[in-house]
């Protein structure tokens, strides 16, 4: 427990006490604890879509956008996401919306918002798109508090798109053996290096009942991947993904674990952990009926040409099967198709 009379004297981010075998986050709402490789885990499950809707439903998006009136709507929207995530991902949303509404009151103050605009017309247009559809606003800008807030959204979105791309590209380092991978792998590693410098991230000592620790600030989202990771390198920290969600965990207990315990996305009550193992064998049930049924059908062509060799109708026909079942096969093996849609396609054979 951390000992202190008022709030501790610390810029706002994401506050980690770290002891060598595990983080506590230190803030208002939570005092958590995570294993090493669990902060970046969280945090890259987050689904930036689930955002917006959110600050649509803040109050006094139509005011100006002053400081005073972005500040007012931007708490009660801190309020909502502190609601909705949880704590690593909602304070990583709320950072990365403060760097940018102070960027942009910076760039007001110092007339350089053309140059502030410029930079984030270089950002994914499909990211803007989705952003600005249906609100009447054609881009970033300031002109309401709203305005304001998408703005901020447009460069989170940003920032998060890359963090995320670097995460897989480290996840995925032992698979993939390209130029272009092993490029950026060597980008992320000079992050330690030549170009520390994209370390946002504050050190200080503070005093608890246990003693003097050590207390780290993350600063920005692609910090936090470079201050998770490095831990997760030095101790040789298994990060797996789950077989039912998709999204990377680090498994705690047995080293063998395939599924995470997080919530799954429809049904909170539930964990992956918990329909894991439900959902594999229905999909594997699923796949033998598909198996079954072609093998019949297999078999049926097979014996017929055994029979009447001199008809071309049913060898064009079993070819045909032949070609099409290996897309089909691929498509179901990665969810492009469903198992009824393979049986529908069979019957035309």
């Amino acid at each position: 427990m951390i000992t202190r009379e008022n709030e501790l004297n610390i810029d706002f981010g994401l506050n980690i006490i770290f002891e060598g075998d595990k983080y506590q986050l230190v803030m208002a709402q939570s005092e958590d604890y995570y294993p090493i490789g669990g902060l970046i885990c969280e945090y890259m499950r987050l689904v930036p879509s689930d955002i917006k809707p959110i600050i649509m439903s803040c109050e006094g998006l139509d005011e100006e956008g002053t400081a005073e009136n972005f500040s007012k709507t931007f708490l009660k929207f801190h309020e909502l996401i502190n609601r909705k995530f949880p704590p690593v991902i909602s304070t990583m949303i709320a950072l990365e919306f403060m760097n940018s509404s102070a960027d942009w009151f910076n760039a007001i103050r110092e007339n350089r918002v053309e140059e502030y605009l410029e930079l984030l017309e270089n950002n994914y247009d499909i990211v803007r798109k989705f952003i600005f559809d249906g609100t009447e606003l054609d881009g970033p800008g300031g002109n309401t508090v709203l305005q304001i807030l998408l703005t901020s959204y447009y460069a989170f979105a940003d920032n998060y798109i890359v963090t995320k791309e670097m995460f897989t590209r480290i996840m995925e380092s032992d698979e993939i053996d390209d130029d272009e991978h092993r490029k950026g792998i060597e980008v992320f590693a000079s992050m330690y290096g030549n170009h520390m410098d994209m370390q946002h991230i504050d050190y200080r000592l503070i005093l608890t009942d246990r003693g003097f620790l050590n207390l780290y600030t993350i600063k920005s989202s692609f910090s936090l991947l470079i201050f998770d990771l490095a831990h997760c390198i030095n101790k040789e920290i298994q990060i797996v993904k789950c077989k039912n969600c998709g999204n990377y965990f680090v498994p705690e207990g047995r080293s063998d674990a395939i599924y995470c315990s997080y919530p799954i996305r429809d049904n909170i009550d539930k964990t992956c952990k918990d329909v894991g193992a439900q959902v594999t064998r229905a999909n594997k049930e699923k796949n033998d009926v598909a198996t079954r049924e072609y093998r019949k059908v297999y078999m049926r062509y097979k014996m017929t040409i055994k029979r009447h060799p001199e008809n071309k109708e049913v060898a064009e026909k079993f070819s045909r099967l032949l070609n099409e079942v290996r897309e089909w096969r691929n498509n179901l093996v990665h969810g492009l198709v469903t198992t009824e849609d393979f049986l529908e396609w069979l019957k035309q054979f």
